[in-house]
């Protein structure tokens, strides 16, 4: 896997560029041991589902909350500092995370402790991806960064799912820490160059102008809902076991790898918004598929065919995203999208947790996975980008460049 990375990254000419894959990469590689297990855990631990979506909902609000302050920062000291800051303070997440059976913390802690290094990560890292990608290539680019990203953290699970069915979850949660204590090292030693301070003022930033978009990444949040939370408690109902729910997970991003490679130079055909359109069509209906799952077999599908059909909808999507934080002010684009979708998001867990208090399990749930769907959907109303060079997606192409 060193070889393998460093082969790719040897690919990646743009320093600043690099830079921004490697970090994402490291972390990617690190939490996928872990963050599918995490409703599971807690479930197990005894929270139930209104315990699990309550997490979920501390999350959401710690997240809109720390928006503002975090993009205040990115404008003083410039994203790689704060980014760089994320790395060691999501260890202290994962020592509560660990110590939670012995010490019973509260969920609104665990849920801070996330976060804070959740802040300090996203809103850095989405503002210097825009800032170093180039905007011809930037479809391209964001399949270089979905094939990284997927590629590293593809194994997480199933290794995680393993060590978590032979010897403990806290033994997954250990490696997770190890893991983010090694790629800290690197990070923390990568120049952080402070760029010139500008003033950061979200009156800069128009929910008029931007409504389309502020739909389309709230659409975004209620999908993460699905992905996050819901599914793999969902799944784990179904297959009973962190080792099973492990290798599903493995086996859907694989799949989704090779599907993208195979499928690239089809989707470079084709219009940026025709593939987002079919991205959000085909991610819908995995959504529906989902809810009616009902055994093993079926759990293994869905989950591979979801896995693959959100290839379609992330890669138009992000490179649109990114596209529209260049024509705004940057870090207060970024800032307002992310506080809408946290709101969103929270708005969602409410709904299910009040539905929680009315049905059952299994209702609350497929009625989760249903909103994922519906929220797919609304992803595809992200405006239209007026930029003639971002007409295309090539994701085949950047593929090809990082293999050779």
């Amino acid at each position: 896997m060193k070889h393998q990375a460093h082969h790719i990254y040897a690919g990646l000419k743009d320093k600043n560029l690099r830079e921004v894959y490697l970090a994402m990469s490291l972390r990617t590689m690190a939490l996928s041991l872990i963050m599918v297990f995490v409703p599971i855990y807690l479930y197990n631990l005894g929270y139930g589902l209104t315990g699990v979506l309550s997490y979920y909902l501390f999350v959401s609000i710690f997240y809109m909350l720390g928006d503002y302050a975090t993009g205040k920062m990115v404008a003083r000291f410039g994203p790689k500092s704060i980014l760089a800051i994320s790395f060691p303070l999501m260890i202290i997440n994962f020592i509560f995370l660990l110590t939670l059976p012995a010490y019973h913390w509260p969920l609104y802690l665990l849920a801070l402790s996330y976060t804070i290094p959740g802040n300090l990560f996203w809103i850095p890292y989405h503002n210097d991806f825009s800032k170093a990608k180039k905007s011809g290539n930037v479809g391209e680019e964001i399949g270089v960064m979905k094939i990284l990203t997927t590629l590293l953290g593809a194994l997480g699970p199933l290794i995680g799912g393993i060590i978590a069915g032979e010897f403990g979850i806290q033994y997954t949660i250990g490696l997770t820490i190890f893991v983010l204590v090694i790629g800290t090292f690197p990070i923390l030693k990568t120049p952080k160059v402070v760029g010139r301070q500008r003033k950061f003022d979200m009156r800069t930033f128009s929910i008029k102008d931007n409504w389309q978009d502020i739909i389309a990444y709230g659409g975004y949040g209620l999908e993460e809902i699905t992905s996050q939370a819901i599914w793999p408690l969902f799944i784990f109902l179904i297959v009973g076991t962190y080792r099973e729910v492990g290798f599903i997970t493995t086996l859907a991003l694989v799949v989704a790898i090779l599907v993208t490679v195979l499928t690239g130079k089809v989707t470079d055909k084709y219009e940026k918004r025709k593939v987002l359109r079919f991205g959000g069509i085909v991610n819908c209906s995995s959504g529906f598929a989902k809810a009616v799952v009902t055994g093993v077999a079926g759990a293994y599908l869905v989950s591979t065919f979801a896995s693959v059909a959100q290839i379609f909808l992330q890669i138009p999507f992000l490179s649109e995203y990114y596209l529209h934080a260049d024509r705004e002010a940057r870090t207060e684009y970024i800032v307002g999208m992310e506080a809408f979708t946290d709101l969103v998001r929270a708005l969602g867990i409410v709904f299910l947790i009040v539905l929680a208090y009315i049905v059952n399990l299994k209702t609350v749930l497929v009625i989760g996975l249903l909103m994922g769907a519906f929220g797919s959907l609304l992803v595809t109303f992200i405006s239209r980008n007026d930029r003639k060079e971002a007409g295309k997606i090539k994701v085949y192409r950047g593929i090809a460049k990082a293999r050779t």
